[in-house]
């Protein structure tokens, strides 16, 4: 045990504060503390290789060009602070909160954080990469230039954050969380992230072609011009989301949800739309043609222009829809009158003809 790992252990021993302490520097390997409030100490450049703490505090504190490496850190608070340029590699942090710290360049490579938040940190040119992230928050944070490749990351939530030169590469996103964030002319090809949110999310142009993104979540996302061709997309939430001048051919959409989203001259030719359900939606000039709508509904919706030529029609309800000119009413496999919907409206009329 090194001197001044001795000396604070002797101090802790004493008093579980800890203030205004010089430790640059220090040899603290192998150090294991429960239950310490470390304030303003200042731990730049200090070895804390295979440190141990637990249900620690530490308020404006240094970690700067620190050494972590398989550091454990559990239930921890950081309360602003400095990481910048600190290496973590293979470190475990568990259910530790991180609140306006300063982690420019930090390195977490191969690190394992589970349950942990940070929140309006800087992790600028941080790297992440095959780092394991499990029911992590990142909550009004930079990550700016920030490196997630190869990263495994399961029910992380992003908010309010600019991902754009975020790199996801080979990273894999299950049940990923991104709200209000900004993805916009991302290249995601082929990747997997399924059961995952992008609520409110802008994701004008990327590139998500062949990934999985099965039971998705896009509600009120800007996907206009998107790639989304060949995507595999069943279940997923389009309702309120642009996806005008999107290119989604040969996309696997089936039970997909699509109420009163916006499709203009969008590109749907040759995927797969069975039992979609796309009420109200604006699909003005969009491209279905090849498509498969079997059995999906675009009641009320605003097909105008629309090309549905070679499209595969069965049991597909166009109640109230406007539809391109041609000769529908021989089209075997569409169903143009909905007794359901018809009840319905005239439910709503009697309701509405109360209060007037």
């Amino acid at each position: 045990m090194s001197p001044e790992l001795s000396a604070l252990l002797e101090h802790l021993a004493e008093n579980s504060t800890v203030s205004e302490l010089a430790l640059h520097s220090a040899d603290l390997r192998g150090a294991d503390i429960a239950g310490a409030v470390f304030d303003r100490v200042d731990l730049s450049y200090a070895q804390l290789q295979h440190a141990r703490f637990v249900d620690c505090a530490f308020h404006d504190c240094r970690f700067d060009r620190g050494e972590l490496e398989a550091a454990s850190l559990r239930a921890c608070r950081f309360d602003r602070g400095r990481f910048d340029q600190s290496r973590w590699t293979q470190a475990q942090l568990e259910e530790c909160v991180f609140h306006e710290a300063s982690a420019a360049g930090i390195d977490l490579r191969g690190a394992r954080m589970a349950q942990s938040q940070w929140f309006n940190g800087d992790l600028r040119q941080a790297v992440l990469r095959e780092v394991t992230l499990d029911r992590c928050i990142f909550a009004g944070s930079t990550l700016e230039q920030a490196d997630l490749q190869s990263a495994q990351l399961r029910q992380v939530g992003f908010d309010r954050i600019d991902l754009r030169n975020t790199d996801f590469a080979a990273a894999a996103l299950d049940q990923v969380a991104f709200f209000d964030c900004d993805l916009s002319g991302k290249v995601l090809r082929g990747q997997r992230m399924p059961r995952s949110q992008f609520v409110r999310t802008r994701l004008a142009g990327i590139d998500l072609s062949g990934a999985d993104l099965t039971q998705s979540n896009f509600q009120g996302a800007d996907l206009r011009g998107a790639r989304l061709e060949a995507v595999a997309a069943a279940y997923a939430n389009f309702c309120g989301a642009d996806l005008s001048d999107a290119r989604c051919q040969s996309a696997y959409f089936a039970n997909s949800l699509w109420v009163e989203a916006r499709l203009d001259r969008a590109d749907l030719s040759g995927a797969d739309l069975e039992s979609a359900s796309m009420l109200r939606a604006n699909a003005v000039g969009t491209r279905f043609s090849r498509a498969r709508l079997n059995q999906a509904d675009l009641s009320y919706a605003d097909c105008s222009e629309a090309d549905f030529d070679g499209v595969s029609f069965s049991a597909t309800r166009v109640h109230r829809a406007t539809l391109p000119r041609g000769p529908w009413r021989r089209q075997s496999g569409v169903i143009f009158q909905d007794a359901d919907l018809y009840a319905a409206e005239a439910w709503s009329q009697r309701r509405d003809a109360l209060y007037d």
